[in-house]
């Protein structure tokens, strides 16, 4: 029951646009735009530092730009440690069902433990982006 129960609860906040779920010791703050929903987020540590993944889906048939994706990580004081802004590897959406989803993923090492990572989409473009 309650693994039905947390997969009620994770649906409900990844439709909302907003979702935080904790990965062991690190807290996943998930934000989606108006426009596109990250979806399928995945932290891993590995030898090389922390990789966090996941793939972009249009909210709407008729958005076609896949924008950009900006990553935190704070500690447990929440000071921001890094941030990085990444763009998917490809930059549209297809109506085409073969055709590839836009995907991220991005690998740092950091010197301190990492809380909470925070993963925001922004539709404009990377040179535009406010953060």
């Amino acid at each position: 029951m309650k693994t039905v129960f947390s997969a009620v609860t994770a649906a409900t906040l990844i439709l909302c646009g907003c979702s935080t779920m904790k990965t062991g010791e690190t807290a996943l703050e998930v934000k989606s735009s108006s426009e596109v929903r990250i979806t399928n987020v995945r932290v891993s540590n590995t030898a090389s530092g922390i990789t966090v993944t996941g793939t972009l889906r249009p909210a709407r048939s008729t958005v076609r730009l896949a924008g950009h994706v900006d990553i935190e990580f704070m500690n447990a004081d929440g000071e921001l440690q890094k941030a990085i802004r990444v763009d998917p590897n490809v930059g549209h959406f297809s109506k085409h069902t073969n055709m590839r989803r836009p995907e991220f993923s991005v690998s740092t090492k950091l010197n301190e433990p990492i809380a909470v990572i925070r993963v925001a989409h922004h539709a404009d473009a990377l040179k535009t982006c406010g953060l």
